[in-house]
């Protein structure tokens, strides 16, 4: 056997004689589209994942604004209400300072006349101090329920703040698997 070179075949052609089409350039395109199609598929996705992310990320930012002035006004309603407690019983007791005095100024004219008429400006003077006892024991259990209520909101806000922290690690968890399945899916 002798070694012949074999011919170059050069282009296809069917049995009528007809050039035959090369599919591959057409093949290659369409490998090429699909690709393409692929890439920005998966920047489409990144790009809403990243704005769902943001849209949560400011509705928990404004929630959290929200209960930062709902705390704010309550802190300034408590030292508004402990200025108009303090001058209350500092108007009281000037009140009561002045009528003691004028008490005071009776007493000393009422004991020449009578000891009966002191005992009642005592009685009456009494009275006076046992109402005030009574109203800062009332303003006293006002601020202790103020406080334990503030103290209830602070504890509840961590809570929610807490809770937000583990959805926002959880959907980072999601959003990886997610990603990390689309990279490397079929």
């Amino acid at each position: 056997m002798t070694d012949q070179p074999k011919p170059n075949p050069g282009l296809g052609v069917d049995a009528a004689g007809i050039p035959v089409i090369d599919p591959t350039e057409n093949v290659k395109a369409l490998s090429e589209a699909a690709n393409k199609r692929q890439d920005d598929l998966r920047d489409w996705l990144q790009k809403y994942i990243d704005t769902k992310i943001d849209g949560h990320i400011r509705l928990s930012y404004d929630r959290y604004e929200g209960i930062k002035r709902e705390f704010d006004n309550i802190e300034r309603r408590r030292i508004e209400h402990k200025a108009d407690t303090t001058r209350a019983v500092d108007a009281a007791f000037s009140a009561a300072k002045e009528a003691v005095k004028e008490q005071a100024a009776a007493s000393d004219k009422a004991i020449s006349k009578s000891e009966g008429t002191v005992s009642g400006q005592i009685k009456a003077v009494e009275g006076t101090v046992d109402d005030l006892k009574d109203r800062i024991g009332k303003i006293e259990t006002m601020q202790q329920t103020k406080s334990d209520v503030r103290d209830d909101s602070r504890s509840n806000v961590g809570m929610i703040v807490g809770i937000i922290g583990i959805c926002f690690a959880f959907l980072s968890l999601l959003i990886t698997i997610a990603v990390f399945a689309m990279r490397v899916g079929p």
